[in-house]
């Protein structure tokens, strides 16, 4: 970062690495492997994060490093805050319609999310997002070009434009627990 606090680059590595055992039956076949088993990389991805010219224009880049067939950037958006909690950002970014799918890969309590998850979920996309957050409300507005459009052209999908919307209500606790699926033992609920 710059000495004045105006330009900031952080920048993280992102490494899950999993062992999985296999159980197969061999139905009958002695030449067929029964079990099989090894390491895999589920997420290796790379990330910057920061801002630029002053703090209230923060961007944030996060590209995976290639594991089978999920290469490349997966999100890149650069946003203004305008203070009092109202923030605009444009880019590729993650849809705000479901809560498991907001909370990043890190801070999921499993390996991966649920299947109910990855059946209704909007993915990535392109578009504009509003948002506003206050003591007890928080609101998302989003208009892209439908769901699981990231990083493409205009005219790769038939969805012209779609709208997301989000409100949520905080009943106790703060936001910044929501970043999360837990919270240390003793620490206030959310």
């Amino acid at each position: 970062g710059s000495s004045d606090g105006n330009w900031l680059i952080r920048t993280n590595i992102h490494l899950q690495e999993r062992f999985i055992y296999n159980v197969q039956d061999n139905n009958g076949n002695p030449s067929a492997e029964e079990d099989r088993y090894g390491f895999e990389p589920a997420r290796v991805q790379f990330l910057l994060s920061g801002h630029v010219v002053d703090p209230s224009w923060y961007y944030n880049i996060r590209v995976n490093q290639g594991t089978q067939d999920q290469a490349g950037l997966i999100f890149a958006y650069v946003g203004k805050d305008f203070g009092n909690g109202l923030k605009v950002q444009m880019g590729a970014m993650q849809s705000q319609l479901l809560r498991e799918d907001i909370v990043a890969t890190q801070y999921q309590l499993a390996v991966e999310r649920s299947t109910v998850n990855y059946i209704f979920n909007a993915g990535y996309m392109d578009g504009v997002q509003v948002s506003w957050e206050g003591d007890k409300f928080r609101l998302f507005g989003q208009l892209s070009d439908g769901a699981n459009t990231s990083n493409t052209n205009w005219i790769a999908y038939d969805t012209e434009y779609a709208l997301t919307g989000r409100a949520e209500f905080l009943l106790s606790g703060n936001w910044n627990q929501f970043n999360d699926f837990t919270s240390p033992k003793g620490s206030e609920g959310g």
